[in-house]
């Protein structure tokens, strides 16, 4: 595991990452993968189904609203979703965001809101079992 998250933290930081955030993602990246692997956490991009400037509204220019149109039409508008089975073996949403413009969106070299993102659906995984039996 620790060349796993050498690897991932060398990478990240190759995207630009700064060093001090780069180390917890690549951990909380492998961990989700592992736990992904076991079918406790999912991630999923799906096709945005809101429109782009009606959530942020017109740009200031056409020729601005145009690169923002083309952007979109290559890359595509993603809604990015994580979710974590529940004790009861059902998957449960742990955290979303929606209007992702990526070439890879569920990459997390690409996308900097993964890991985030992970953590809660790793978060949820482990919270549902710590307080399984408690009142």
């Amino acid at each position: 595991m620790e060349k796993q998250i050498l690897k991932m933290y060398k990478a990240l930081r190759q995207a630009g990452h700064p060093a001090k955030y780069a180390i917890n993602d690549a951990k909380t990246i492998i961990q989700f993968r592992e736990l992904e692997e076991q079918g406790k956490v999912k991630i999923e991009a799906e096709e945005e189904q809101e429109n782009y400037f009606s959530i942020y509204g017109e740009p200031d220019s056409k020729r601005e609203r145009r690169f923002i149109s083309d952007f979109i039409e290559q890359y595509g508008n993603w809604c990015i979703i994580t979710s974590y089975q529940d004790a009861q073996g059902e998957m449960q949403h742990a955290d979303s965001l929606g209007n992702c413009i990526y070439k890879k969106p569920l990459c997390p070299t690409e996308n900097d809101y993964l890991p985030q993102m992970m953590k809660a659906a790793i978060e949820g995984y482990y919270n549902t079992f710590s307080n399984v039996g408690k009142l």
